[in-house]
């Protein structure tokens, strides 16, 4: 669990704490104004606590609930003639959805995600990716427009699985054919679900890997920093949503293909999907790594080739 579900928990706690003292708050009022509801609440649970041993007695045989139906009834009849509501002793959660647990059926509630998207957002590297999302695509720029429309609809698919989404995604094709800008607006729809996403340069995330590998062996690193890179390599790790944008632009160092082997194994051993573009074709990818990565990348992966002309050098594109 990272520090941004901590915090989230936290505060759900503290709603949760809130809520129930502001039902014993209402239910002293409602007893200091009517006591005889007091006396019927107090016999009440005495009543449950005696059942409650003589079913422990009789190792779960029927016993006589006509007590406390009885008592139970003379409840409801004095709350009918007092115009008392029946809830006066309920809690009243901040979200009802969830009752404030922060998960609905399962799922993430949207009490969850509006606590957790803003955390999840700063972190993922996405707030460098302005004005790019699925609300702001066109495909009137594109060459190939029928095909990006297909790959879009197959995006917008994939998000819909999240959480649980599993599969790995490898976008690969010419400079310019919409391979970023797909793998963003995914990111920014996934994390809108509460889902912790990274979105990094393939450059960036094999610095990452050597800073910590430095800093691990160093006998004073410096803390904030070292603080910083093991939070981003976490979201490498174990992030639910990893995005390595321009894989082969990279400088290749000495660690960079066991670094990425253990990314992926990691990743692939949690189930956690991870999302790689690239502008190299795939025979070209073939010469740039080894056979391990490559078939990793070709065995691991739904390959989706982005198929065009770029559309920075369109005129339409250069007219805006």
């Amino acid at each position: 669990m990272d520090t941004n579900q901590i915090v989230v928990l936290n505060i759900l706690s503290d709603r949760r704490g809130r809520s129930e003292l502001a039902r014993d708050v209402r239910i002293d009022a409602y007893y200091k104004r009517y006591p005889d509801l007091e006396e019927i609440d107090k016999g009440i649970k005495i009543c449950k606590a005696e059942l409650l041993l003589e079913l422990a007695e009789r190792r779960g045989q029927q016993v006589d609930r006509s007590a406390l139906a009885d008592l139970e009834g003379k409840k409801l009849l004095y709350l009918t003639e007092m115009g008392i509501s029946p809830d006066y002793d309920k809690i009243i959660p901040y979200c009802r959805l969830c009752n404030d647990t922060g998960f609905a059926s399962g799922k993430p509630c949207t009490c969850y995600q509006e606590l957790m998207v803003p955390a999840l957002l700063k972190a993922s590297g996405l707030d460098l990716c302005q004005g790019i999302s699925f609300a702001q695509f066109s495909d009137k720029y594109f060459s190939k427009p029928a095909q990006i429309r297909s790959i879009r609809t197959a995006s917008e698919a994939y998000v819909d699985e999240f959480p649980g989404q599993t599969d790995n995604l490898f976008f690969w094709g010419n400079a310019g054919t919409g391979k970023t800008f797909m793998a963003v607006c995914i990111a920014k729809e996934v994390v809108k679900r509460a889902v912790s996403v990274l979105f990094i340069r393939i450059s960036d995330l094999l610095e990452i890997c050597n800073a910590y590998r430095t800093m691990m062996l160093s006998f004073s690193p410096d803390e904030a920093r070292l603080t910083e890179i093991k939070a981003k390599r976490d979201l490498i790790l174990n992030g639910g949503l990893l995005v390595i944008d321009e894989l082969g632009i990279e400088a290749k160092g000495p660690n960079t293909m066991a670094d990425l082997l253990q990314i992926l194994g990691s990743r692939r051993q949690q189930g956690l999907p991870t999302i790689i573009t690239t502008n190299l074709s795939l025979p070209d990818l073939q010469k740039a790594y080894d056979n391990r990565l490559y078939s990793r990348l070709m065995g691991d992966f739904n390959a989706i080739h982005f198929e065009g002309d770029d559309i920075r050098t369109s005129k339409r594109y250069r007219s805006l």
